[in-house]
């Protein structure tokens, strides 16, 4: 069950920074290069893009 509570804990800790709206906490929790799937295939970001796209989606839900 330790993968288990390792998800457990990575969800906790973005809801907590989400809710907070700390983007640069937000990016920290992933490694350097943020992967994200998409119907055109997969792409990338450096931390500093994601961390603005972080940012961006706050604003959004905010």
């Amino acid at each position: 069950m330790t993968f288990y509570y390792e998800i457990a804990d990575f969800f906790d800790k973005y809801v907590d920074v989400f809710a907070r709206n700390d983007a640069d906490a937000l990016s920290e929790l992933w490694d350097t290069v943020g992967l994200f799937p998409s119907p055109a295939g997969n792409f990338a970001m450096e931390r500093t893009a994601f961390r603005d796209h972080c940012v961006t989606l706050m604003d959004f839900y905010r």
